[in-house]
């Protein structure tokens, strides 16, 4: 909106000046008040890893494992999904890559009808976590359910180098690749 174009001036302006920070601050401030915003929110996402120098695998692990508060989250977007994507961005903002939040931001995300953003979070927790391929695994089927079957098969790709004994990814691997394959002659 009209309204916020000045505050995302502002924030990309930051981030080219390596001030991650205040660009962080403009940012959640423009998805609180537009929660689709989909380019502010991966924006978001790269100055959050810049300001905390996280770095793909380098997810924080918790004393539960990486799901920090994300239950917390997808229970109250029962009665507040917006916000609840709200809660779920401040606390991303120390660990860009948890597992458990970035899984929250996908659930709150489907809630709202967000299903770029639901992605989104799922391809953020799995860049950030490599080796958990259950997150893979739940990105895969999401791009199942919207019948996107060149990206899922490049998750299960993914898996498959991961983990070579994953029968599952393996067949479904080939299973998305022919379908995608299919998909593809058929816009020809």
């Amino acid at each position: 909106p009209e309204s916020l174009r000045e505050h995302w001036k502002n924030a990309k302006a930051s981030v080219e000046k390596n001030n991650h920070g205040y660009a962080i601050k403009f940012l959640q401030a423009i998805l609180k008040d537009s929660p689709g915003f989909l380019n502010g929110r991966k924006l978001l996402r790269q100055s959050e890893i810049s300001n905390t120098g996280a770095t793909p695998g380098s997810a924080k692990k918790g004393l539960f494992g990486s799901g920090g508060a994300g239950g917390n989250f997808v229970r109250q977007a029962k009665k507040d999904p917006t916000g609840a994507m709200v809660g779920v961005e401040k606390e991303l903002e120390k660990d860009p890559f948890n597992e458990g939040l970035n899984d929250a931001l996908h659930e709150v995300a489907l809630k709202l009808g967000m299903l770029d953003t639901a992605a989104f979070a799922l391809e953020t927790s799995r860049k950030g976590n490599p080796a958990q391929t259950k997150i893979a695994h739940k990105l895969a089927k999401f791009y199942l359910t919207r019948d996107m079957q060149l990206e899922a098969s490049l998750v299960y790709r993914d898996i498959v180098a991961q983990n070579p004994g994953d029968g599952e990814a393996v067949k479904a691997e080939k299973d998305c690749s022919a379908k995608a394959s299919m998909q593809k002659n058929r816009m020809s």
